[in-house]
């Protein structure tokens, strides 16, 4: 018998491609140490990416809570079903956290950014929307304008869609 996948499951993990590809043109000097790491936490990463999934489709937290929601959510979810390595599983889930986060970061963003156009297919962002090139100042510009837009419940047309892309949390821990 077959495990049942969950309807957000394809959502989430077109992003998830999405996100690393992005990652893996900016890191082209180390893509293929990115790129076995990335294989070997395969199983992980798309779990991340159906817990975040889930999260954007319900659509019932603000969006900056969902990166770190899921992670915990993944942590969780695998110390219970397996609590005798809840030790090395807390471990890993310490020294990988600002990774997890912010490909969960990076999922969401995706998310959004399509929610509109759920048919629409999943491309990177370029990379002039890559919040690492931006001054402080552009960031929390981006941020305020992103946030704005989820607030007012407007519809989410391309102007919109373009807006949230470029949401960078908190700035400084931004690596995509």
């Amino acid at each position: 018998m077959s495990a049942l996948i969950p309807s957000y499951a394809a959502s989430g993990e077109k992003a998830l491609g999405a996100v690393i590809e992005r990652f893996l043109r900016k890191h082209q000097d180390a893509a293929d140490e990115y790129r076995s790491y990335f294989a070997e936490k395969q199983d992980v990463l798309t779990k991340l990416s159906w817990a975040v999934a889930k999260r954007v489709e319900a659509n019932g937290q603000p969006m900056a809570d969902i990166p770190a929601q899921a992670v915990d959510a993944l942590r969780g979810a695998l110390i219970r079903r397996s609590p005798d390595q809840a030790a090395s599983f807390g471990e890993w889930f310490a020294e990988n956290a600002s990774t997890l986060t912010a490909l969960a970061r990076g999922i969401t963003k995706e998310l959004v950014a399509y929610k509109a156009a759920p048919t629409a297919d999943l491309q990177p962002l370029p990379d002039e929307d890559d919040p690492d090139l931006w001054s402080p100042k552009e960031r929390t510009e981006a941020n305020v304008q992103a946030i704005e837009i989820l607030q007012s419940g407007r519809p989410i047309g391309e102007p919109e869609r373009r807006a949230l892309l470029r949401y960078s949390g908190s700035g400084s821990s931004v690596w995509w």
